[in-house]
C-alpha cells in the first residue's frame, strides 16, 4: 500500500501505518530542506495563483465600495483583505497536493494536525481514497470558542477602563484626526504632515492603533491616543450585543460576494474559519468601526487623515468617516506598485498619488479622476533631506533586500546571491522583509562560505553603505535610487516588477545567477550607468522629490 503523510516537519511521526506499506513523507515547515513540499511547486505557480487571487478579490471589493447603510456590511469587505493571504495560500497548497498525487498515485492519505483545516477540505476533493488524520471544519466548537473570546476581550477591556488611568488629552473637536498604523512606510509618510501641524500651532488629534507606534511617535514629541483607551463601556457592551447577531450574516454574505466574484463557494467556507479571521478579530473590527463611528459623529474631524487604506485600521477609518460625513484623506495605496498584483480599490475621498503615473494608472483602473491627486511623497521627500545631508559613503559590501513571497522564491533567489557574494568576494547584507524572521536567513546562509550580516532594521544605512543593492519584486529598490545607488532586479521567475525600475532605465533587470553576476561585475567595472534612469525615475514616479510634498497635501487639508 502506498501511504503520503502529508507532516509539519519531520519531528512528527505517522500513526497506524500497518505492514508492507510504502511511505513517501512531505513536510511544510518552511525550515525544512529535504522531503519539502516547495518541490513540487514552482515560482510561476506561486505567482500566477498570487495574479488570480487578486483579481477575485478585488472584483469582490470593487463590488463593496459604495458607502454603507449597516455596520455588518463595512465588517464583510473590510475582512476580504485579511483573506486574501490565506486565499492565495490555498490555491497554491491545492496545485501542490495536485502535483503530489499526481506523482506518488497514494492509496491514501495522511494529513497532520498541525496543518490548516483546509487541507482535509482540499484533499478531500481531489483524492477518491482513504484520508485519516487531520483538522476538520467543526462549526458549532468554533462559534462557542468564538462567544467565549468576545465575552473575555469584554470583560477585559471593561477592567482596563476602571484601573487605567492616563493623562493624555482628550480629541480637540473639528481639528484633522491622523490614524497611526504600527509599519515603517506608515508612520514614515504621516510623519511629515504631522509636524507640520505642531510646527505651526495647528490643532489636530493623533490616534494610534499600536503601542509599538506610540512608542515613536512619544520620541516625537506627539500627543497620541490610543485606540484602546477610547472604548467607551457603551461601545464595549454594544459590540457584545451586536456580536452573535452580526456574525450570523457575515458568513452568507460573505459567501455570496465571493461567489459573484468567482471565488469557489465551499473553500470559501473554510478560509473564513482559519486563524487570521478567528473570532475575537471579528470582534475587535466591529468594536474599532463603532468606536470611530461615535467619535467621528461626536467630535466632527476636519478631516481623517491616515497613511494607506488597505490595512483594516485604516480602511474602516475611510469607510465611517464617509457614513458619518466626514472627509477621509489617504497618503499611500498599501502596496505601492503599479501593476495589477498590487492593485486594491482607493476607499478614501481623496487619494495622494506620488507621480504622474501612479495617478495614470489608477484612473486606467477606473478609479475617478476627481479622487486621485499628485502631490509628491511625503516620506520620500523627507528621506530625499536625509540622504542629501549625509557624507556616509560606499563599502565592499552587497546589499539584498528580499521580497514577500513564500520560500521556495526566496531559495532560489538567495542560492544566486551567495554565488554572487562568493564570485566578487564582498560582505553580504541581507534586509529581510518584515513578514519574514531574521533567523529563516541566517539559516540558510550560515556555513555557505560568505560573510555575510543579517539586518533586524536600519536599512536605509545599509543602502548608503552598499556598493550594490539588489532586490526582487521590492519597494526598497525606491530608496535605493533615491541614495544613487545602483539598482539590480533578481528575477529568476521572469515576473513582471511591480514598480517599473527597469522601464525607467533606473536599474538592471535580470533573469539567472550569469546574469546577475555579469550585471553586477558591469556596474563595479563602471561599464554600465544608471544615472539618467535614475533621474527619469524620480521625476515620474516621484514628482521630482522637490520637496513640496507636504505643502501641497497641508492645502488640500485646509481646504476642505
Amino acid at each position: 500500500m502506498r501511504l503520503l503523510a502529508l507532516l509539519y516537519n519531520n519531528k512528527e511521526k505517522v500513526e497506524k501505518v500497518g505492514q508492507n506499506t510504502e511511505i513517501t513523507r512531505v513536510y511544510f515547515d518552511t525550515l525544512e530542506e529535504k522531503h519539502s513540499y516547495r518541490d513540487y511547486i514552482g515560482i510561476e505557480d506561486i505567482y500566477e495563483s498570487h495574479i488570480q487571487t487578486n483579481k477575485l478579490l478585488k472584483k469582490a471589493l470593487t463590488n463593496n465600495k459604495k458607502p454603507f447603510n449597516r455596520v455588518s456590511d463595512a465588517i464583510c469587505s473590510l475582512v476580504y483583505i485579511e483573506l486574501f493571504f490565506n486565499l492565495w495560500r490555498s490555491m497554491y497548497i491545492s496545485k501542490i497536493i495536485s502535483n503530489i498525487i499526481e506523482k506518488y498515485k497514494p492509496d491514501r492519505i495522511y494529513i497532520s494536525e498541525r496543518l490548516p483545516v483546509y487541507f482535509h477540505h482540499i484533499i478531500t476533493n481531489r483524492f477518491k481514497g482513504r484520508v485519516d488524520g487531520g483538522r476538520r471544519y467543526r462549526p458549532m466548537r468554533w462559534f462557542v470558542y468564538g462567544c467565549l473570546s468576545a465575552l473575555y476581550i469584554s470583560i477585559k477591556l471593561l477592567l482596563g477602563k476602571m484601573t487605567r488611568f492616563t493623562s493624555r488629552r482628550g480629541i480637540v473637536s473639528r481639528a484633522p484626526l491622523f490614524i497611526v498604523q504600527f509599519g515603517r512606510t506608515d508612520i514614515d509618510a504621516l510623519l511629515p504632515v504631522m509636524r507640520y501641524f505642531r510646527d505651526i500651532g495647528y490643532d489636530y488629534n493623533v490616534i494610534s492603533t499600536s503601542e509599538k507606534a506610540i512608542e515613536r511617535l512619544d520620541e516625537e514629541g506627539f500627543r497620541t491616543l490610543y485606540k484602546d483607551f477610547l472604548h467607551s463601556s457603551y461601545d464595549i457592551l454594544f459590540t457584545l450585543l451586536t456580536y452573535i447577531s452580526v456574525w450570523f450574516r457575515f458568513i452568507p454574505y460573505i459567501r455570496k460576494n465571493f461567489k459573484r466574484a468567482g471565488i469557489e463557494h465551499t473553500l470559501t467556507k473554510y478560509l473564513i474559519y482559519n486563524k487570521s479571521i478567528k473570532p475575537g478579530s471579528i470582534f475587535q473590527l466591529i468594536l474599532t468601526l463603532k468606536t470611530y463611528e461615535r467619535i467621528f459623529r461626536r467630535n466632527k474631524p476636519s478631516v481623517v487623515v491616515v497613511a494607506d487604506d488597505l490595512h483594516s485600521n485604516g480602511r474602516s477609518a475611510c469607510i465611517i468617516a464617509r457614513r458619518c460625513g466626514v472627509p477621509s484623506f489617504c497618503l499611500q495605496n498599501g502596496p505601492i506598485s503599479v501593476d495589477d498584483f498590487g492593485f486594491r480599490p482607493i476607499f478614501a475621498d481623496r487619494f495622494i498619488a506620488w507621480g504622474e503615473e501612479t495617478r495614470r494608472w489608477l484612473i486606467s483602473h477606473g478609479e475617478d479622476e476627481s479622487r486621485v491627486i499628485v502631490c509628491g511623497s511625503p516620506r520620500y521627500d523627507a528621506l530625499k533631506q536625509i540622504i542629501d545631508s549625509s557624507q556616509e559613503g560606499g563599502e565592499k559590501c552587497i546589499l539584498y533586500a528580499n521580497s514577500m513571497f513564500e520560500d521556495r522564491e526566496v531559495s532560489e533567489r538567495l542560492e544566486g546571491i551567495i554565488q554572487l557574494s562568493k564570485r566578487i568576494k564582498h560582505r553580504l547584507i541581507i534586509a529581510p522583509h518584515p513578514s519574514m524572521p531574521p533567523e529563516y536567513f541566517i539559516h540558510k546562509v550560515m556555513n555557505k562560505g560568505v560573510e555575510y550580516q543579517v539586518l533586524k532594521g536600519g536599512l536605509m544605512n545599509a543602502i548608503r553603505k552598499a556598493v550594490v543593492v539588489i532586490i526582487g519584486n521590492s519597494g526598497a529598490g525606491i530608496e535605493a535610487i533615491i541614495s544613487g545607488k545602483d539598482l539590480i532586479v533578481y528575477n529568476p521567475g521572469r515576473i513582471d516588477s511591480f514598480i517599473p525600475y527597469s522601464r525607467y532605465g533606473a536599474a538592471v533587470e535580470v533573469y539567472d545567477t550569469t546574469d546577475l553576476v555579469k550585471a553586477t561585475e558591469e556596474i563595479l567595472n563602471g561599464n554600465i550607468k544608471l544615472e539618467e534612469g535614475r533621474a527619469r525615475f524620480i521625476d515620474d514616479y516621484l514628482m521630482g522629490l522637490e520637496g513640496r510634498s507636504v505643502e501641497r497635501i497641508v492645502r488640500i487639508i485646509e481646504g476642505i
